[in-house]
């Protein structure tokens, strides 16, 4: 749920909405809902925000821009499933748990979304001329406090069940402090030895060798000194890869063997750390939140079996909603009602 932002923004790329608007219904899930106005309105001059594009294309989309947008049935459907899950959550907080979004969680929310625009950015190395500030700050209001409002009550629905981290900026502060090996930064080495050798080389490792030596002797593929470079939290894929390699290795020892296979041989790889920097709160706190935010998602896993099994209806134009799959479907004939000015596709 909390990557629902990044699905409903890819489905914007693609989903250019023009032409009539019409007060019909859009979207309800439960007792919430959207006019298809206010569907529309969501979308209606996002092509002209150049500078918010950026941070869009860095989804790896094609630039957004009004002569390369592609509209189609999908992207229309994928962008309607993405609005129901939103309004599925608020009406499930609503409704089962008699509670809304607070102050907190709006807040939470906001910077939650600019963190995740920013970090987009980094993990595509998309070059963006402006900040993700000044990006948000061109879009309509309605359109950002939607998406904030969508954030916020995943972030209260995660808050009704025991054990969930608080997301105020002294809990971030304390789970920082709390877990500072999993936000420092490490320097690694490894050697890509066959497996045949890997009893030779634990035991030269246990007899003293240092990790160069290692390194140098039985790795097929040579670096200086083993180095495989160093990673910061900031690098794509730290917390999957990275760390688990560090928590699973002492400092200046290298791991077990992990098993590959490389130029049709079997080979066995070591990773060692050859260095550990602690790093500052300042310096890794969107990474902090970020992991928070990630605990925090397992609390929606019971929840998520009964947020589609409101009542759920959705405007024709925007697709058919399964029941079955618990997905909106493209429309089979699309209509011929929304066309862009210049013709080409579908522009809800």
């Amino acid at each position: 749920m909390r990557r629902l932002v990044f699905f409903l923004m890819l489905a914007l790329v693609a989903a250019g909405f023009a032409g009539r608007l019409v007060s019909s219904p859009g979207i309800q899930v439960g007792t919430e809902k959207l006019t298809t106005n206010e569907v529309v309105g969501q979308l209606n001059n996002l092509p002209a925000r150049s500078l918010y594009a950026c941070f869009l294309n860095s989804h790896g989309t094609a630039p957004l821009t009004r002569n390369t947008l592609s509209y189609g049935a999908a992207s229309t459907a994928s962008f309607a499933d993405a609005l129901v899950l939103e309004l599925a959550v608020e009406s499930y907080l609503k409704n089962h748990y008699h509670a809304v979004a607070t102050p907190t969680d709006l807040l939470n929310a906001h910077l939650a979304y600019e963190d995740d625009l920013h970090n987009a950015r980094t993990l595509s190395q998309q070059q963006c001329i402006s900040s993700v500030h000044t990006s948000l700050a061109e879009l309509p209001s309605s359109f950002v406090n939607a998406r904030v409002l969508g954030i916020a009550s995943t972030m209260a629905l995660e808050n009704q069940h025991t054990g969930a981290l608080s997301l105020s900026a002294s809990s971030r502060l304390n789970y920082f402090h709390q877990h500072l090996k999993d936000f420092a930064s490490y320097c690694f080495a490894g050697a890509l030895g066959p497996a045949v050798k890997e009893h030779a080389f634990i035991a030269d490792e246990a007899a003293g060798w240092t990790i160069t030596r290692l390194a140098s002797t039985f790795s097929a593929q040579k670096t200086t000194n083993g180095s495989l470079g160093c990673y910061s939290p900031s690098y794509p894929g730290f917390a999957q890869n990275i760390l688990g390699i560090a928590n699973t290795t002492p400092l200046h020892k290298f791991s077990s063997a992990h098993p590959a296979t490389y130029g049709g041989q079997s080979y066995g790889i070591f990773y060692a750390i050859t260095s550990e920097k602690l790093n500052s709160y300042a310096s890794v706190s969107s990474q902090v939140f970020d992991a928070m935010r990630t605990y925090n998602e397992r609390f929606l896993a019971a929840d998520a079996k009964n947020f589609l099994k409101q009542y759920v209806a959705v405007n024709p134009e925007f697709g058919t909603w399964s029941s079955t799959n618990l997905v909106v479907k493209p429309p089979a004939s699309p209509s011929k009602g929304y066309v862009t000015n210049d013709g080409t596709g579908l522009g809800f």
